[in-house]
């Protein structure tokens, strides 16, 4: 009995350590101009390219601008079937990343989604290479919002701030 005890806080104890090592959050909020060329097919489904190019800022100081393709499958009720993209995002210091970022069953107006940290520039890429975001986005006429938050270790966060 003992040691079943002595087992069960040994797994609650490593259970909350280790939500504790990805408890960081870094977090970026971008805007841009949005267009798309656009295919409309008989059955009034929809398949188009898209580009949005704009400025972000984050929590660990970093500014810059962002471009992103991509490729979006609509059904004929607008609902979107499939949307992929690839963006690269170039910071004050002209350090660049790239995520791939996908969403699917949602309204083109608004969704959240998915990116993954691809490749980067940075001294610190085997930190961010990997990293798994969900993102929001909405969009106005052809401006997009968006805010992305990508949950990292407290370490490396702090190292990422303090680059």
């Amino acid at each position: 009995m003992i040691k079943c005890f002595k087992r069960i806080i040994f797994l609650i104890l490593l259970i909350f350590s280790c939500n504790k090592l990805y408890s960081a959050e870094l977090i970026s909020e971008g805007s841009g101009n949005f267009s798309q060329l656009e295919i409309i097919l008989t059955d009034k489904s929809k398949v188009s390219t898209f580009t949005t190019k704009g400025t972000f800022k984050n929590n660990i100081g970093k500014y810059g601008s962002f471009i992103c393709i991509g490729f979006i499958d609509r059904k004929s009720s607008g609902e979107i079937n499939k949307l992929e993209n690839i963006c690269e995002i170039i910071d004050q210091d002209g350090i660049k990343t790239w995520t791939k970022g996908r969403r699917s069953k949602s309204d083109i107006k608004a969704g959240v989604g998915t990116n993954f940290i691809v490749d980067s520039t940075s001294k610190h890429k085997k930190i961010l290479i990997g990293t798994e975001c969900k993102y929001a986005v909405n969009y106005v006429r052809d401006l997009s919002f968006s805010k992305t938050i990508c949950k990292i270790k407290d370490n490396d966060f702090e190292i990422l701030k303090n680059d």
